[in-house]
């Protein structure tokens, strides 16, 4: 449990506290909904002065409000790591790394890993000049993994064929797991 005010001050966006209950002082208590905060406020409260990077992994019970009647479990386990300190594409590479290297040893032989920033697609779209309300539905449906309904809004937007595939790839989007093994090689994106 933590205090809803840290994940407030977190801004999760879209795995927002389902569960809340009071303590015995009326200060209101979350359910984590994620571990990324928690992890956060530990190295604001505890790591303050340690010498950076600094590297994390976890597994952890999470819980998540559901929609009735879809068979999702309230509750589910997460496995995580978290890397402070050290800032683009090495830190990205150092995580994927250790990802695929966790999913080699779990014996997967094939797997595809999505990358994305939450600013990237929003910032083409306006670029693009696509209305206020257009860009709020696609996103919508990005966010809900409706890709369906994301490429129907696409190409109804009326723009270039190049335009429409770079906005439909960079909806559904993919690394080989190849690239990422010795994590500092060259790959490229599927």
């Amino acid at each position: 449990m933590e205090f809803e005010q840290t994940f407030e001050r977190g801004n999760i966006g879209g795995a927002r506290p389902a569960y809340r209950v009071f303590d015995e002082h009326g200060s209101v208590l979350v359910l984590r909904p994620d571990m990324t905060v928690p992890i956060a406020r530990v190295v604001a409260t505890r790591y303050a002065h340690a010498e950076l990077p600094l590297r994390f992994c976890y597994v952890a019970h999470a819980y998540r409000g559901v929609r009735p009647q879809r068979g999702q479990s309230r509750e589910f386990l997460q496995a995580g790591v978290e890397l402070i300190g050290v800032r683009g594409a090495e830190g990205t590479a150092e995580v994927l790394g250790v990802l695929c290297a966790a999913l080699d040893a779990a014996g997967l032989d094939s797997y595809r890993i999505g990358l994305g920033d939450a600013a990237l697609y929003p910032s083409l779209l306006e670029a693009f000049a696509v209305d206020a309300p257009r860009v709020d539905l696609i996103l919508t449906e990005l966010a809900a993994g409706d890709f369906v309904g994301v490429e129907r809004e696409i190409r109804e937007l009326g723009l270039a064929d190049a335009s429409v595939d770079l906005l439909l790839r960079l909806a559904t989007p993919g690394v080989d797991r190849r690239c990422w093994r010795g994590w500092r090689a060259r790959c490229t994106t599927r």
